[in-house]
């Protein structure tokens, strides 16, 4: 009997190890990749803005150096849906193909590539209006996709991506933020599947609770005998 109990122990055990050593890969993955990610899921009400570092997914209570801007912006009857920058900062910019897209921030979706080969602009740029029909790429509302970042760190470069939802009022959603940390190019939303898998902690849960439940039932016999 004693021996049986061992060799269940010892399982239970191995289960633990197994789990932990589990938990512990995916967040040695998490720091060494190259993908940073950080969620927000903040909003803007007519007339504000929302400040973010796109390097440290700080949110701001004003505009601060490096930071971009997200605006819901009122005059008089026009409402307009904008994204500004600071100092040498970029967005990735819409082709000018036409007066109703020609200063707009372009509309990206998940995985579109980051870089280089893209158009960037900057200081100010129109998401969505209402004064003009079809003015911006966000488009009809409530609409969602990527805003393409290009961020300047001193003499370094970085390319990331914001998760923004122009809402039916025309205030916006940042839903998350990422960047490259290696200056290479991006895909839009890369670097969210780094977060721990919920599979992976259940894992880890059941292991550490089977381990202790077990040890508890066994201190528990051994008091009554």
């Amino acid at each position: 009997m004693v021996a049986i109990q061992n060799k269940v122990e010892k399982r239970l055990v191995a289960y633990g190890a197994v789990s932990l050593a589990l938990a512990a890969i995916g967040n040695t993955q998490s720091a060494l990749a190259a993908q940073i990610y950080y969620p927000e899921n903040v909003t803007t009400s007519p007339g504000s803005a929302i400040y973010f570092n796109a390097l440290t997914g700080q949110i701001d209570a004003g505009l601060m150096p490096g930071d971009y801007e997200l605006i819901t912006d009122l005059e008089g009857a026009k409402t307009a849906a904008r994204l500004m920058t600071s100092g040498a900062n970029e967005f990735a910019a819409a082709p000018f193909t036409s007066m109703a897209t020609a200063s707009s921030v372009s509309r990206l979706f998940l995985n579109d590539p980051i870089g280089p080969s893209l158009k960037f602009a900057n200081f100010a740029s129109t998401l969505a209006s209402n004064s003009f029909q079809h003015f911006g790429h966000f488009q009809p509302q409530p609409a969602s996709g990527y805003v393409g970042l290009r961020i300047t760190d001193g003499a370094d470069t970085f390319y990331g991506w914001a998760d923004i939802t122009v809402n039916s009022d025309l205030t916006i959603t940042l839903t998350s933020l990422g960047f490259d940390n290696s200056g290479a190019s991006v895909a839009a939303g890369a670097g969210a599947s780094d977060t721990p898998e919920p599979a992976s902690i259940a894992l880890l849960v059941l292991g550490a609770a089977g381990l202790a439940g077990y040890r508890r039932k066994r201190l528990a016999a051994r008091a009554s005998e």
